[in-house]
Order: C-alpha cells, then sequence, then structure tokens
C-alpha cells in the first residue's frame, strides 16, 4: 500500500510543480514558434502517448491482487481520468509556453531553480519505486515458462538479476529516451495494450464450448474492439517504422558507450535527449 501511494503521490505532486513552473514562463509564448506537423511526427507522438499507457500491460495482475475484483472497472475508470487530468495539462501547457523550443524533457527548458530540482528527485522516486510493480509481472511470467519454483531461491534471483542487466545493457546502447519511447510505444505497447486485450477478448467470448459460460458481445462493443485492433496494428506498424528510421538515420544515431567512450561521451553531452 505504502509503495502504490508513494507511486501515486509523487507523481501527482511533480506534475503539479510542473504545471507551476510551465507557468512562470508563460510569457515566452509571446515569442513562440509553433512548427507544422509532418505525417513522421505525427506517429512518432503516437508511440508516445501509448508508451505513457504502457502500465496497462500490469492491469491483470493489479486485479488479482484487489480486495474486491468486482471494482476493478472502476478502479481503471478513476485511474484513467486522473491521470489525463495529469498528462494533458503538462503536454499543453509546456508546449503553448515553449513552441519549437520544447525539448523532449521539459524540465530541459526550465531554468535551476529549487522546485526544479524537487520535481526531479519526485520523479527519481516515482521510477524507483513505480518499477518493481511494472517488472514484477514479466518476472513471473518468465519464471512460470522456465519453471521455476514459486519461492525465494537463487533461480529466481538470477533470472531477475539476468532482466535487469538486459534493461541496462538495452538503455546503454539506445540512452535517448524520446526515440525508444517512441519505438516500445509503437510497437510493444501498443500491442500488449489495444491489439491483444481486444483480440483475446473477442476470441473468448467468440468460443464455443459446453464447458464454456456463453457469452454475448453486442454490436457495438464488436465495434470498438475491431476498431481499436485495426488502429492499433496499423498506427503501431507506421509507429514502429518511424522511429526505426529516427534512430538509424545518421545525424541521430550515436554510439553506446562501450563502442566508443570518447564519442558517446561528447554526444551525451551535446545530447539534449538523454536519460
Amino acid at each position: 500500500m505504502i509503495i502504490k501511494v508513494t507511486t501515486l503521490g509523487s507523481t501527482a505532486v511533480a506534475c503539479i510543480l510542473l504545471i507551476t513552473l510551465t507557468s512562470q514562463d508563460l510569457s515566452l509564448a509571446k515569442s513562440a514558434v509553433y512548427p507544422s506537423t509532418s505525417l513522421v511526427d505525427f506517429f512518432l507522438s503516437y508511440g508516445t502517448i501509448y508508451f505513457a499507457f504502457g502500465g496497462a500491460t500490469s492491469f491483470p495482475t493489479f486485479q488479482k491482487n484487489m480486495k474486491n475484483q468486482d471494482d476493478f472497472p472502476k478502479a481503471i475508470t478513476i485511474g484513467l481520468i486522473f491521470l489525463l487530468f495529469l498528462y494533458l495539462p503538462v503536454a499543453c501547457l509546456g508546449y503553448i509556453t515553449y513552441g519549437n523550443r520544447l525539448k523532449t524533457d521539459v524540465l530541459l527548458c526550465m531554468s535551476p531553480s529549487i522546485i526544479k530540482s524537487i520535481t526531479e528527485v519526485l520523479f527519481v522516486l516515482h521510477m524507483v519505486v513505480a518499477f518493481p510493480l511494472v517488472i514484477i509481472p514479466t518476472s513471473q511470467e518468465f519464471e512460470e515458462f522456465l519453471k521455476i519454483p514459486n519461492e525465494f531461491g537463487w533461480k529466481r534471483v538470477a533470472i531477475r538479476s539476468s532482466m535487469m542487466v538486459f534493461i541496462i545493457f538495452a538503455a546503454e546502447s539506445l540512452p535517448y529516451f524520446g526515440k525508444v519511447r517512441s519505438l516500445v510505444g509503437g510497437s510493444a505497447v501498443t500491442l500488449t495494450c489495444s491489439v491483444f486485450p481486444c483480440l483475446f477478448y473477442y476470441a473468448l467470448c467468440s468460443q464455443k464450448d459446453p464447458n464454456w459460460p456463453e457469452r454475448y458481445i453486442p454490436l457495438h462493443e464488436k465495434f470498438c474492439l475491431i476498431a481499436s485492433i485495426t488502429c492499433g496494428i496499423i498506427g503501431g506498424s507506421l509507429s514502429t517504422y518511424a522511429s526505426i528510421i529516427d534512430i538509424v538515420q545518421t545525424v541521430s544515431f550515436q554510439p553506446p558507450c562501450y563502442v566508443n567512450l570518447t564519442a558517446a561521451g561528447l554526444s551525451n553531452s551535446m545530447s539534449e535527449d538523454t536519460f
């Protein structure tokens, strides 16, 4: 319970502080330039938006741990509405204020201050506390696949440590969060949040088996499921393609630190889009 409250509280307070800091710079909006959006930028944003809701893959685990699982739809609805009230003001106000000067991390646009430092600490706290909640379901899937006993032991330590090593290796290989965010959001997150849940739900409800309870899907619900699957496949594919092109472009691709320490260090110091 403490972990969940800390995760939610740190994010909420950090977003409120971000809105406060951005509001203080609102006078810059007079000189801000708002460039036209290209199709590539649109699909890169598509992946970024989906990435923001990547925690949905952990919903089954959350529901299983709820005291009253029937309240899950209410909890999800309230949670998503709360997230929108946090995300939309930060995104819209940041773009209105800074325009084309807006960087991948809006904090990079702000001058150093105590409030900015507190905001950064809160985001780090959120990451440290929320990361186990997100990675535990994946770890459990691997452990079940490899038939590792569901108890503390060296095998569980080894598999989870190996996953952490792989995550760190991936982060060092592509140390530019904006590009990774669009790629993961357009590919894996789109599949796990939009395509697979609707597809599996439709398939389960369509099963005809004496041992399986009969379920009826209304026509309007079928339309929503098919639309979500179609938009997820098309949008996710185009977003993934745009993200890969953006990553491998010569002007944007930078060598990881373990390949070329000098070049990577120089790139990191010049980049506006690093961890």
